[in-house]
This record gives structure tokens, C-alpha cells and sequence, in this order.
């Protein structure tokens, strides 16, 4: 009977999975519809770009729609992994590509920001904010954000364990067969053998967009069309289906996803990103440092239509960017000035961005992921 994701992210998204095990058992369609119902009222008002869920950190909870803070995000690393698991039980009950593109989503940028690049260190929390001035204590006590460097134990150990379970697993969510279809539903340089089922890709994604497939076994090929992208090729003809592309299987499928960066911008009724905007290039989100760009990271904008070069980290496992952007500065002290009196400087820049996933790296630094929009 509940329709609306509420109370603790990480138990509700366990409860959803199993909700959706017990519909594909049961064919009940009043569950089915339920689990369809927490679904989108997750991914389309309580979702954080990064796929993070459960805002609020007072009990771990989901908080209202649309409230979705950034410098304070809950968002705990074994809520992601949930919401993994949750999509993937839905996609049980139908083959839909929205599933896939959510566990890429969270898989890529809030669920592996839970891992330190060293491997050792984990977070609880995953911000998509970090301005150092606001981590201060006063006589009141100290003001409530999210630690800003990983740690290697938490007195609540769930995360890390958590992590290290879905990693082994994760061949798990690269393919499916129904029939005699085979689901190509994430990319990753893999091999599949399942009964006479045999398929190879070669792929560097998501470092870049081209996938190569050689199946054997299955009449068809459902290769997912993720939902970020807005150009693609494909060298067999095509049907699309649920945001598949459906090939008959013959030969080599060569399949190329358009990955040049783009700016995101949230629904109006996310108060916190109006006017605002985000960088994405193909799933991977990305996030700017001051140990990269000096201070002061809410002076820095970025126009709609944006302008980026890649360039892969061997650090990060995955490319960097370098964004034109434009950066503010005054040329007056004074606290308050009229605005119109011209006293502020735009001047044009490059913004140094890396996946947000790898940011709180390198010592503690700034960090944003949503700039303001330059008009």
C-alpha cells in the first residue's frame, strides 16, 4: 500500500527488493504496481545527479521531495548499493533500460565515492558539496556536515563490508537472457558463457563510447541506449524497444555512444541547483577541487552549452576535464555593492574537473559539484 519512498533509505530499498522478488514470484500486480510507484517517486524527486538517496542524515532517512541539500547530503554509500539491488530486481519484472541507466547512475558516481582510490578508506556519507569555512566550531557546538576525508573503520561498519560484496558481483549486472534475447544492460570489457549463450565485449568504457560485441547462441541482441546519450551509431539495423536498440544477431555489432561532456540542470523544484548547472560526460559526473582551481569555487560559472577537453588519469582511472568556464572576482572590498554599479570582474577560465566518485582524495580541499549558470 505505500507509494512513497519514506524513512530509512538503506532498510527501504532492501524492503523494495524484496517487494519486487515477491511480485515476479507472485505475479501480483498490486505489488508490482507499488514497487513501479517507490521507483519513480525515488529516481524522479528524492535523487540526488549522482544517484545518491536518503538526504536527511536525522535517522538516514529520505526527506521530502525535491529536498535535496548538497553541503549536508546523507546520501550513505549502503543506500546506493540498495538502490542497485532494488533496480535490479525490477528489471525481473520488465526488461526496461531505466533500471540499467539507474545502476549505472549510482554505480559510477555515488555508490564507488564510498571507496578511497587507495582501496583502504571508506565514506559513510557522500556530500556533493564541501566548502571548508562552513566545517568550523563554535560555542554552540559544531554545525552538522559530513566528514570530508575517508576513514578506514566506522563505529557502524556496514559501508565497507557493503562494498566489498557488490564489487565481485558486479559481472552480475552486465548482461541478461530472456528467452532468446540476450540484454546487453551495462559495458564492460567481459566474457559471458551461460549454456549455449556466448557473448565477448571489448570495450574501454565508460573512458570512451565504443563497444564491440560477438555473440553466439542468441537470436537477438538488446543493447542498452543510455539514457545521458544524445548521439550514437550503430552498424546493424535497429529496432528500439524499452531504450534498447534490438539487433538481429549477425556478425559483428559495433555500437558508439556520442561522449562528449554536457551541462545538467535539475528541476526548478530542487531550490538548492535553480539556476545552476552540473558537467557530465557520458555517466561520470564530475566535480571540481580547489587544490585544482584556488579558492573560492562558487565564483566560477559555467554556460549551458559548454566547451571541454578530456584528458585520461591514470590517478583517477578515467578522464579529466578541462571546461571553459568564467570566474568572478571583486574589485571592491566592500561587503555590499549596487548592481549596477560594475564593480564586479567575469573573466573567462579554465575549470579543472575529475570524477566526482575520486574527489576527497588528495587531502582535504573544496569541492562542488553544481556551478552557477553564466548568462
Amino acid at each position: 500500500e505505500q507509494l512513497e519512498a519514506r524513512g530509512h533509505s538503506v532498510r527501504a530499498v532492501y524492503l523494495y527488493t524484496a517487494m519486487a522478488d515477491l511480485a515476479k514470484e507472485t505475479g501480483d500486480e498490486k505489488l508490482n504496481a507499488a514497487c513501479n510507484a517507490l521507483y519513480k517517486d525515488i529516481t524522479e524527486r528524492k535523487m540526488y545527479v549522482t544517484g545518491g538517496i536518503g538526504s536527511f542524515h536525522h535517522g538516514e532517512t529520505f526527506s521530502n521531495p525535491y529536498d535535496l541539500p548538497n553541503a549536508e547530503a546523507y546520501t550513505e554509500t549502503c543506500a546506493g548499493i540498495g538502490l542497485m539491488f532494488f533496480c535490479d530486481r525490477m528489471q525481473t519484472l520488465v526488461n526496461n533500460a531505466t533500471y540499467a541507466d539507474t545502476i549505472e547512475r549510482v554505480f559510477y558516481n555515488g555508490t564507488i565515492s564510498g571507496l578511497s582510490l587507495s582501496g583502504d578508506a571508506f565514506f559513510y556519507e557522500n556530500p556533493l558539496e564541501i566548502t571548508m569555512m562552513e566545517h568550523f566550531e563554535n560555542r554552540f557546538g559544531k554545525r552538522r556536515f559530513p566528514i570530508t576525508q575517508r576513514q578506514k573503520s566506522f563505529s557502524c561498519s556496514c559501508c565497507p563490508p557493503n562494498l566489498n560484496r557488490l564489487l565481485p558481483r558486479l559481472s552480475e549486472y552486465v548482461y541478461g537472457i530472456d528467452g532468446n534475447t540476450l540484454y546487453i544492460n551495462q559495458f564492460a570489457a567481459s566474457t559471458l558463457e551461460s549454456g549455449d549463450v556466448r557473448c565477448e565485449m571489448t570495450t574501454n568504457y565508460p573512458v570512451d563510447g565504443k563497444i564491440t560485441l560477438c555473440a553466439q547462441g542468441a537470436k537477438k541482441l538488446a543493447i542498452r541506449i543510455p539514457a545521458w546519450c544524445a548521439k550514437y551509431t550503430l552498424n546493424k539495423p535497429y529496432t528500439l524497444e524499452n531504450g534498447y536498440a534490438i539487433v538481429e544477431n549477425a556478425g559483428e555489432i559495433a555500437v558508439e555512444f556520442d561522449m562528449t561532456p554536457f551541462a545538467m540542470r535539475s528541476n526548478a523544484k530542487v531550490i538548492r541547483d535553480v539556476g545552476k548547472l552540473c558537467v557530465q560526460m557520458g555517466p561520470i559526473v564530475y566535480c571540481a577541487e580547489s587544490v585544482d582551481n584556488g579558492e573560492n569555487l562558487h565564483g566560477f560559472a559555467l554556460p549551458a552549452k559548454i566547451s571541454a577537453t578530456a584528458v585520461y588519469s591514470a590517478e583517477f582511472g578515467l578522464n579529466t576535464l578541462k571546461v571553459d568556464a568564467f570566474r568572478r572576482e571583486d574589485t571592491c572590498e566592500s561587503l555590499y555593492t549596487r548592481a549596477d554599479a560594475e564593480l564586479t570582474k567575469v573573466t573567462p577560465t579554465k575549470l579543472t574537473m575529475i570524477p566526482y566518485y575520486a574527489f576527497a582524495n588528495r587531502g582535504e580541499t573544496d569541492m562542488l559539484v553544481w556551478f552557477n549558470e553564466y548568462r
